[in-house]
């Protein structure tokens, strides 16, 4: 008996032209179809896309790119979702700011540290999209999930856990907690 699974990605942005650019694909219709079509050998239709934000762009044109994806899709929404809520609610059966799973925060731009490691921190870490190529300097209690970081697919969550199992082992070797 299979399994439902649980992905995370984050900054689809389907249609959008400048992304067409900067991610180095040929045109519009190569970075839909890549991602669309990367989604959809992955993905199977009872399992759970978390997609942590910036989702389409050119209004509902993008949007609508989302009902050719597998899966039970939620949305955290973006710094570009600027759609009425209704308009998500077509595509995705959870629309939110953020999302806690496991433990872990899932936003879409970083949260501050202080919120994960201070005095009043309750999670592990932040599951985040926004910064796209780039990463946060203090990776062992964020990861990003921006499409450009995952291959243009979505990743497990379970192992997205053992990227910060990984980062949080080596952050305390590099502090020199040997005894972890």
């Amino acid at each position: 008996m299979a399994t439902n699974k649980c992905y995370v990605c984050a900054d689809l942005h389907l249609n959008h032209e400048k992304a067409v650019i900067f991610r180095g694909f040929r045109d519009l219709e190569e970075m839909n179809s890549t991602i669309i079509n990367n989604w959809n050998n992955k993905v199977n239709k009872d399992d759970t896309v978390w997609v942590l934000g910036d989702v389409g762009f050119k209004g509902v044109e993008g949007l609508k790119l989302v009902k050719e994806l597998k899966g039970n899709k939620k949305l955290i929404l973006g710094n570009h979702d600027h759609l009425n809520l209704i308009q998500y609610f077509k595509y995705f059966s959870s629309v939110k700011a953020m999302a806690e799973r496991k433990g872990y925060l899932m936003t879409h731009i970083p949260v501050h540290q202080q919120e994960i490691t201070g005095v009043h921190g309750r999670w592990k870490g932040n599951i985040h999209g926004h910064l796209h190529n780039r990463f946060h300097p203090d990776d062992w209690i964020y990861q990003c999930v921006s499409m450009e970081n995952v291959d243009y697919t979505p990743i497990l969550f379970d192992d997205v856990v053992e990227r910060f199992n990984a980062a949080t082992l080596s952050e305390a070797y590099r502090q020199g907690e040997t005894n972890v």
